[in-house]
């Protein structure tokens, strides 16, 4: 098996089109009308890939990636940070709710583990207990 790429500006010529088996054409943009062979080897590569049945593969973890939380592991870190937001008086101008709505929805698209999830509940924790310590009275949390 061979895999033969034309030039950038001509693609293959006609005698080279009449050896192939097989010819792959990648759609471009009209105003990028061409890949370069670095470009077309790695679109190439990446469709072999997928083609061997490399969509099924399950890519590997960060080293340190642990469990998706759970749906209470995730609305225990929406509360502290929510929490340590009310702390440093961050809602004065804004409505809790919708700030909330807004990270709950950055925070679920990013799909953060358990230990992402803890870290960002951490933050929240940290600065409601240094306002505390510092004696600085936070925002009432409405019920």
């Amino acid at each position: 098996v061979a895999i033969l790429f034309g030039r950038e500006d001509r693609g293959l010529t006609n005698e080279d089109l009449d050896r192939c088996h097989a010819v792959s054409i990648i759609p471009t943009d009209p105003g990028y009308s061409s890949l370069n062979l670095a470009q077309a080897a790695l679109v190439l590569a990446y469709e072999v890939f997928l083609a061997i049945d490399g969509a099924g593969m399950e890519m590997p973890k960060g080293r340190r990636a642990t469990r998706p939380p759970t749906s209470q592991e995730l609305e225990e870190t929406f509360s502290a940070i929510e929490d340590g937001l009310f702390a440093i008086d961050f809602y004065k101008a804004r409505k809790p709710e919708a700030v909330m709505r807004t990270l709950r929805t950055v925070i679920s698209r990013a799909e953060p583990d358990l230990r992402e999830a803890r870290l960002l509940a951490a933050l929240g924790y940290e600065i409601k207990n240094y306002m505390d310590r510092k004696g600085v009275p936070s925002s009432e949390k409405p019920d």
